[in-house]
């Protein structure tokens, strides 16, 4: 059924996901014009074509195994594993087990394509600080960035799996050029990922980073260890491995549509001694649907799109987490502090250390879990914060939302936590 009404698609409008319904019921209220319905019709198709792509390799898989003499059972497995050069240090090995017969439903550094001409192989550390790369800008490419010719472009920076640098803007160069300035000493050696398909001119800009931008905010010097991107054109990569000694380093992996439906049948595993944990993913985005202004004052248009950014950045970042945006960029973040008030206070000095003192007043920050005291709320807004996103739930809350008020600050409550151990 879902696969006859995709086939159909220019006459019917199918929903695959329970996901999907807040957007249908949206565009039924406000009303869109035969293009916006064309649109429309076009992502739902996309979605349920891939929800069947992924019922049928199952089914496949299935009946492989049962020919093979075995008793089907579930599609998880290992496909061929791949050495690394060690694992998260020289003395550990490692290995990347990929699933067996995973159907690719959305972008991912398993089934990546990765570019050749790099002098050395991802590494095991690469592949965590990638994922993380990835997660982020898919999270940012799904909820901030418009399916349009015109519509908005993300880039982030990552280091040790926290994002260091993470801005959206309409030119991909300016997106770019935000999230390297965010921190210029922490990008350095880190990971890039864009939302966007790499040209030549924009792989120029990228490898004259350090003249154009980082030697007068201070950096050091320049250079990434993976780029992540949709697509690289034949052009960029020649830029890349020919204009800097480091582009001959650095790899690169072209992962196709960020934008796709994640998988939500797949799990996360972390292993400890002994056994193994297991979770579903964390696939809440922004879910603005539930979100609570609970001040006085409502944050105005350009707080709340920094509160989007801040609050998607938060919640890929190791808690305890604090992310200071401005004017659609990350201008600090206090990501696996042991307490909250400590995460503000590393966030707003990172803030003024990389030359943000004067965008921090008027920024917006989020925080992945609830503030068990004012004390945090009140550290930020000292430094200049005037827009707060926060789940809420602590017996405090009035106390918190008391101390904003003080201030003539908005708060949001989100009601969805977003821890990340």
């Amino acid at each position: 059924m879902l696969r006859a009404a995709a086939k159909n698609h220019r006459h019917v409008l199918v929903v695959t996901e329970p996901k999907q319904y807040a957007e249908v019921l949206a565009a039924m209220r406000k009303g869109l014009d035969a293009e916006g319905w064309r649109r429309l019709r076009e992502a739902g198709a996309r979605a349920a074509f891939h929800t069947t792509a992924d019922y049928d390799a199952v089914v496949a898989a299935w009946l492989d195994r049962l020919a093979a003499g075995g008793e089907g059972g579930s599609e998880r497995g290992e496909e061929t594993v791949r050495p690394l050069r060690y694992g998260e240090n020289p003395h550990q090995r490692g290995e990347l087990r990929p699933w067996k017969q995973r159907a690719r439903r959305e972008a991912d550094l398993v089934g990546a394509t990765e570019i050749p001409g790099a002098e050395r192989a991802l590494s095991y550390n690469n592949y965590a600080d990638a994922h993380a790369a990835l997660e982020l800008c898919k999270e940012l490419a799904r909820e901030l960035c418009g399916p349009s010719p015109g519509g908005g472009h993300a880039c982030v920076f990552v280091k040790h799996t926290n994002a260091c640098g993470a801005a959206v803007a309409a030119d991909p160069q300016e997106a770019y050029r935000r999230a390297y300035l965010g921190d210029p000493s922490a990008a350095m050696g880190g990971i890039l990922c864009g939302t966007f398909p790499v040209k030549a001119d924009f792989a120029a800009s990228v490898m004259e980073t350090y003249a154009r931008w980082g030697q007068d905010a201070g950096a050091g010097g320049f250079f990434v260890e993976v780029w992540i991107a949709p697509a690289f054109s034949e052009d960029a990569v020649r830029v890349i491995r020919e204009k800097k000694a480091w582009g001959r380093r650095v790899r690169l992996l072209a992962v196709g549509d960020m934008t796709r439906t994640p998988d939500s049948c797949e799990w996360e595993l972390r292993s400890i001694t002994g056994g193994m944990l297991a979770q579903s993913r964390d696939l809440i985005g922004l879910g603005e649907e539930t979100w609570k202004a609970v001040t006085r004052r409502e944050p105005n248009e350009r707080e709340r799109a920094d509160l989007r950014l801040a609050w998607l950045v938060c919640k890929h970042a190791k808690s305890n987490a604090i992310t200071l945006c401005r004017d659609g960029m990350l201008i600090g973040s206090g990501a696996g502090q042991t307490s909250r008030v400590m995460s503000c206070r590393v966030a707003t000095w990172a803030a003024k250390h990389n030359g943000h003192a004067e965008r921090l007043a008027g920024a917006a920050a989020a925080s992945d879990a609830f503030f068990p005291f004012r004390d945090g709320p009140d550290l930020l807004m000292e430094a200049g914060v005037t827009a707060i996103i926060q789940p809420g739930g602590s017996k405090n809350d009035e106390d918190v939302i008391r101390a904003c008020d003080e201030r003539n600050a908005a708060m949001i409550l989100t009601g969805t936590r977003h821890f990340k151990h």
